[in-house]
């Protein structure tokens, strides 16, 4: 049975931009009853962090007021570069034991003292036999670890629920990339396959195999790219050429990696951006020789109107996966 979803926001902030949708209903189902977007004067966000609370605040309101938002709970969904995603391997321990194991060996997998990080995991799968099915001396689990940022999920969190801002409240906090690949996992037909989402600044990849996260990456996009990209709505035909390029190349990359441990290929690639790449769906499909999707989330919404959920199915995700 779909959960009932009560009124609220899904949220997305960008460097350049903030984007929102407005969401109830089930979870089968949802009932967009609003949407929006609003770009952002330079320099209101600046490497994840709100630097401007009072700008980016007064920008956030704006939106809400002319696209007739009206619900106060937000699910944040964040992608950005204070936001680190890594596959690891620990030792199994007992249940209770597992969390403090994957606490402590974290930072051996991520690049930033684990004391500036809220630090989130979840287990993929378990290796407790070899390949000729005896149980192994020392067995493993895997895990996704999703790192973000101390001090720029509170100023984030501390921005938007200041009292002299209005009465909003952070309900929860998601990575983009999980909440679309969990949503592509239920309609997806192949086994082995990509997801990648992208803003104007960092890539999230992840490689699905048999239902398992089989690999996680995170690519950094060159600072005047991202700063080209986030001036315009429409970007510069150069620009979107180099953007291409750059997930074709990350695509390459990936795969080739995850080949050296794995012998089935990848077959299909869902991309979510932050710009519009449908165009170019046809394109990557044929230079990777793959099935590519960008992936929406229009099945799954009913709107009264043309909603565009190329554009906003990365903020719908947030709320499926509550």
């Amino acid at each position: 049975m779909k959960e009932k979803i009560d009124r609220l926001i899904g949220l997305q902030i960008f460097s350049s931009e903030i984007r929102a949708v407005q969401m109830q209903g089930s979870s089968d189902k949802l009932k967009i009853s609003a949407y929006g977007s609003m770009r952002l004067p330079e320099g209101t966000v600046a490497g994840g962090m709100i630097a401007k609370p009072e700008v980016f605040m007064k920008y956030f309101r704006d939106m809400l007021s002319k696209y007739n938002f009206s619900a106060k709970e937000i699910i944040l969904s964040l992608s950005n570069q204070g936001v680190i995603i890594r596959l690891a391997s620990f030792p199994k321990v007992s249940e209770e034991k597992q969390r403090n194991v994957c606490m402590l060996q974290a930072q051996n997998f991520i690049p930033i003292p684990i004391n500036e990080l809220e630090l989130a995991y979840l287990i993929t799968d378990e290796n407790i036999r070899d390949a000729e099915g005896k149980p192994l001396e020392e067995p493993t689990v895997n895990a996704l670890l999703v790192a973000a940022k101390r001090d720029m999920l509170n100023n984030i969190v501390d921005t938007i629920q200041d009292p002299k801002y209005g009465s909003f409240i952070i309900r929860d906090i998601v990575p983009t990339i999980t909440a679309v690949a969990s949503e592509i996992q239920n309609e997806t037909e192949y086994n082995t396959y990509m997801v990648m989402n992208a803003s104007n600044d960092v890539a999230n990849i992840l490689i699905i195999n048999g239902g398992k996260i089989a690999m996680a990456r995170s690519i950094q996009f060159d600072p005047a790219l991202a700063e080209k990209l986030g001036k315009s709505d429409t970007p510069d035909p150069a620009d979107l050429r180099e953007i291409i390029d750059i997930l074709k190349n990350e695509f390459r990359s990936s795969v080739n990696y995850y080949r050296i441990t794995n012998s089935e290929d990848v077959k299909a690639l869902y991309i979510t951006t932050q710009v519009d790449i449908s165009q170019a769906s046809e394109e990557l499909s044929l230079d990777l020789n793959v099935d590519v999707e960008v992936f929406t989330m229009e099945k799954h919404v009913r709107s009264d109107g043309d909603f565009p959920a190329e554009k906003y199915s990365a903020c719908v995700c947030t709320g499926m996966n509550l």
